[in-house]
């Protein structure tokens, strides 16, 4: 069984985590949604500045298992692809971030068909909040009994991805065949 790491955790099916994507890749994905310009930029802006406070000090604050799908998408091109893939290797290499890659199909195996991001909180007097992400809104559950079946979801997420030690060479499995 993967050691589940005390950070939080998000899981993704289809797209790289908004937290961990380059700008292009970014960009390509709000555009599945939106054509306006400046509601594009706004969210891309907003998604790049979410990252560079997550990453500016170098130590780990995220844990995220991506689908294997979602790295063989072809979501803004091969080129865009492989620059995605190339800087989650970096992260994963630097340790900043600690990345699982769950092969495809693993997690209908194991009944996860979201994707869903859990937010821990520094004060221990406030719980777990799980956050749900949709086109046009978010929705946030904070209730203790709705957070049970995404720990467990993400604890079997965990034990049926590929350990953490090897992730960058998944990574470059990937960016090989784009």
């Amino acid at each position: 069984m993967s050691p589940q790491p005390r950070l939080p955790p998000i899981y993704e099916v289809r797209f790289i985590p908004g937290l961990l994507q380059t700008r292009a890749y970014a960009e390509a994905v709000v555009r599945l949604h939106y054509d306006d310009e400046g509601e594009v930029r706004r969210r891309v802006d907003a998604r790049m500045h979410r990252q560079q406070v997550l990453l500016q000090q170098g130590t780990p604050k995220l844990w995220a298992v991506v689908d294997e799908a979602a790295l063989s998408e072809q979501i803004g091109g091969p080129a865009v692809m492989r620059q995605q893939i190339d800087f989650l290797a970096h992260i994963a290499e630097k340790r900043q971030v600690h990345i699982q890659v769950l092969p495809s199909g693993a997690a209908g195996r194991v009944g996860i068909g979201n994707s869903f991001s859990m937010l821990r909180l520094r004060l221990k007097s406030l719980s777990d909040i799980v956050y749900l992400e949709h086109i046009g809104s978010a929705l946030f559950l904070e209730n203790p009994d709705d957070l049970d079946p995404y720990k467990l979801a993400m604890s079997r997420l965990s034990v049926a991805a590929r350990k953490a030690d090897t992730t960058v060479d998944a990574l470059r499995d990937a960016r090989n065949k784009h």
